[in-house]
């Protein structure tokens, strides 16, 4: 026997689902005295006519700053020491940073995450 449900499903602000473009941002500035008030970035297409180089890539014993663990962190801050990393950390209280050490291998890469540099 089969039952009729009353439930109706309907749709919500949180559900709707969210097209990204092909985009990545880079950060331009930030300005405060002691607290970051602003910060200024600036987000290109993937398609667009601009060209970016990497010029220096992390050295092994660095020490990333990222904004949360997985796949979509974002760099928050790279420094040269650990003790660094955790000065600076404790000093911007990200409640999901994590701290991510530069690998020898990384380094030496030229490819990142599939991607070519």
């Amino acid at each position: 026997m089969a039952v009729a449900s009353s439930a109706r499903a309907r749709r919500t602000p949180s559900a709707r689902i969210r097209r990204r473009r092909a985009s990545y941002c880079i950060s331009a500035t930030s300005a405060g005295a002691g607290i970051v008030v602003l910060k200024v970035f600036k987000t290109f297409s993937v398609n667009s006519p601009l060209t970016f180089t990497v010029i220096e890539r992390p050295k092994p014993a660095m020490v990333r700053v990222l904004n949360r663990a997985g796949d979509d962190a974002e760099l928050l801050h790279l420094t040269d020491t650990r003790a660094a990393a955790e000065a600076w950390l404790a000093s911007h209280r990200y409640s999901d940073a994590v701290l991510d050490e530069v690998t020898a291998d990384e380094s030496t890469s030229d490819t990142a995450e599939g991607r070519a540099a």
